[in-house]
């Protein structure tokens, strides 16, 4: 919305009817409705406007008429010969009708080239001062060049003007001087050349000093001191994060290193005896040595005042139930704050605080931004650090019934359809309790195409392994942590692949089942055949059944257990239109540390089973149901399950706790049930 006020400013406005100010607003209220438009309205009747609702108001003058925004003096000074000084001001007019006139330079001192906005000017002298009438408003630059005396071995000088919002002095010499001014803390040294004459490149004294608001400016200078090459000191600040990981323990670090005293081409750091992959960067880092008890890094060239390093190395697993931090310092250093920040994600354990020197306990809430950006997860004690040296440690305390040394599947699931002419589909499912690994590998059969891949109801991509043709590598994650032990998780493939094709009468073929680098607590199969064909006798680690005698199986593996649901009978597990009978596939159960294929022999064609129309039970569908339980039933306490584990995570427990139960009420004798309850129990530990 646009208002256009049209009409001869110069114009004296003609009269105004009552109230035609209120037409504006309207236009005003009304345009907040409308986009893209535009009103146009006379100039004299929007005046009115601004004047009865106070918008236009005259605005208050400038406080001052003019103010000096910035002065610059440069020196070009010399032992033997005479210098010079160039002088620049920078002056803004805020009210011309005001501007009385500005002394800039004092006369004490023979000034020429003086010039305004790059014109040469002649300025008028009163009371010591040449004065400055600005000609107009906004800025104008003043300069002007004066001689300067010899400067000898050693002096001052003065320099008397207006206040100026920011002023700089710049020395340029050729010769070495050690400068400093009044009010200004550090101290301008110049290079001084050798005894046969050379010297460093940009020998001579070059820097300039920065002002705030100062009037009278006070300068000396001496002949250079001889400097002392102390061993330089350490002063340390920054964010520490400590990481317990499944196996090993990692530290990284953002130093911001003071160097006090002195300059230094290497920094000595003392890390723990046990440090290992030592990775040390920074603007300044030629490169870094690792070795026992620390590192050695190489700067380049020699440094003064200030360097950053960024920090990173391991340290092996906690051995018991305490994780010591060990050391991180410089050499001749100390520490002069900083945060320290653990974090865990191992997994399967929480972290107590222990032992702390040098560190004040502090809130999560309080760890400063620096801090959280180097965090490989969320935090779980966090300290700040309060003197020249500190040390931590920690007391992990164990979640878990038991501890997994390794990964685990509990359950393997397997379905094979085969095809007349050779073509095989697997669907492989299996339930992982994972603790410490990245990847999972499989070995499919020659020649197996990959349909889909699924790791906790997410779909992964499937990696090669180079020179080993069928394997590959699939991405797992890890297992939440209960104090019932780890909650398994969801894996799914399936491919196809192709075998030898059927013949009509007796043969032999091979069931390619996958396989997977971790033991399997459990597992079973079952396989389709075309119709006319069943399995006479079957060989392998599996044993054929006709039907699941009993689903319950305990299979101890040293460090685990699974458990599957209770067996059912034949009439129980499938029933077509809403009756019982029917004909189960072939199956095959058994615990087994690794399903491997199983040659199949003698198969033969048979009469295809009959099986009930869909509308024989008066519906006009199919009503499937498994071990007692409606498919419905279990898929319900599957999303109810999903639903649960994502309350659980955004730390909302009690939606959590309500969906949790739904899953052991819908499908008590399932895999999600089972994790369901190890999440409750959490949930309660946490409620008390």
């Amino acid at each position: 919305m646009a208002l256009c006020a049209s009409g001869d400013g110069a114009s004296a406005p003609p009269p105004v009817e009552p109230r035609r100010a209120a037409v504006v607003s309207e236009f005003l209220l009304r345009s907040r409705l409308l986009q893209d438009r535009q009103f146009r309205v006379p100039l004299s009747v929007y005046r009115e406007f601004l004047a009865e609702t106070g918008r236009g108001a005259a605005k208050p003058p400038p406080p001052v008429a003019a103010y000096l925004e910035e002065k610059s003096y440069r020196l070009e000074m010399s032992k033997s010969a005479t210098g010079k000084m160039t002088a620049e001001f920078r002056i803004r007019v805020l009210d011309a009708a005001k501007i009385e006139p500005i002394a800039l330079l004092k006369t004490d001192r023979v000034w020429h080239r003086i010039s305004v906005n790059g014109k040469e000017v002649e300025l008028s002298a009163k009371g010591g001062w040449l004065l400055f009438v600005p000609p107009g408003g906004g800025v104008h630059v003043v300069t002007a060049e004066g001689a300067m005396t010899p400067a000898g071995e050693s002096g001052e000088l003065w320099l008397d003007g207006p206040l100026a919002s920011r002023t700089t002095v710049q020395i340029a010499s050729p010769d070495a001087w050690e400068l400093s001014a009044d009010g200004h803390a550090r101290k301008l040294i110049g290079a001084v050349k050798g005894p046969d004459g050379a010297g460093p490149n940009g020998t001579g004294t070059h820097g300039r000093f920065v002002f705030q608001p100062w009037k009278l400016l006070h300068l000396k200078w001496a002949p250079v001191q001889p400097q002392t090459d102390r061993p330089a000191r350490y002063q340390l600040r920054g964010p520490v994060a400590w990481n317990l990981d499944a196996g090993r323990m990692q530290v990284s670090a953002r130093l911001d290193v003071a160097i006090l005293g002195g300059q230094t081409d290497r920094i000595e750091l003392v890390l723990p005896g046990g440090a290992a992959q030592v990775q040390v960067s920074g603007p300044d880092v030629r490169e870094a040595q690792a070795s026992a008890g620390g590192a050695t890094v190489y700067l380049r060239g020699r440094i003064s005042e200030r360097t950053r390093l960024n920090v990173h190395y391991e340290l092996p697993a906690p051995h018991g139930e305490t994780a010591d931090f060990g050391t991180l310092t410089v050499r001749d250093g100390r520490w002069a704050g900083g945060v320290l920040v653990v974090t865990n994600t191992a997994g399967g354990s929480e972290l107590l605080p222990a032992e702390a020197s040098g560190l004040r306990e502090m809130a999560l809430a309080e760890i400063p931004a620096s801090a959280s950006a180097i965090l490989p997860g969320t935090p779980a004690l966090a300290y700040e650090i309060v003197a020249p040296q500190f040390g931590a440690s920690v007391e992990v305390l164990a979640l878990g019934e038991f501890a997994l040394q390794e990964s685990i599947a509990d359950l393997a699931h397997y379905q094979l359809t085969f095809r007349p002419d050779g073509a095989i589909v697997c669907k492989a499912e299996y339930e992982i309790r994972n603790r410490t690994r990245q990847f999972v590998r499989l070995s499919l059969p020659a020649g197996a195409e990959v349909l889909l891949a699924r790791v906790n109801d997410q779909s992964r991509p499937i990696s090669p392994v180079p020179g080993d043709p069928g394997a590959c590598l699939l991405p797992l994650v890890r297992s939440r942590a209960s104090v019932k032990g780890l909650v398994s998780f969801p894996l799914e493939v399936v491919y196809v692949c192709r075998g030898e094709a059927l013949r009509s009468g007796a043969g032999r073929v091979t069931i390619p089942l996958p396989r997977v680098d971790m033991p399997i607590a459990y597992a079973w199969s079952e396989v389709y055949l075309p119709d006319g064909m069943k399995i006479v006798r079957a060989s392998g680690p599996m044993r054929r059944v006709e039907q699941y005698s009993s689903e319950t199986a305990v299979a101890k593996i040293g460090y685990g257990k699974s458990e599957a649901a209770e067996g059912y009978a034949r009439k129980d597990r499938f029933a077509v239109g809403g009756q019982t009978g029917g004909t189960a596939p072939a199956v095959a159960q058994g615990p087994s540390p690794q399903a491997q294929p199983a040659p199949v022999p003698e198969t033969k064609p048979v009469a295809a089973p009959t099986l009930p129309s869909p509308a024989a039970n008066g519906k006009g569908g199919s009503s499937f149901f498994l071990g007692g339980q409606s498919v419905s039933s279990e898929q319900l306490g599957r999303n109810y399950w999903r639903s649960g584990k994502d309350y659980y995570e955004k730390g909302d427990f009690e939606n959590a706790r309500l969906a949790l139960e739904n899953v052991r009420k819908l499908a008590p004798k399932s895999v999600e049930a089972e994790n369901a309850d190890r999440l409750l129990s959490n949930i309660k530990l946490t409620k008390g």
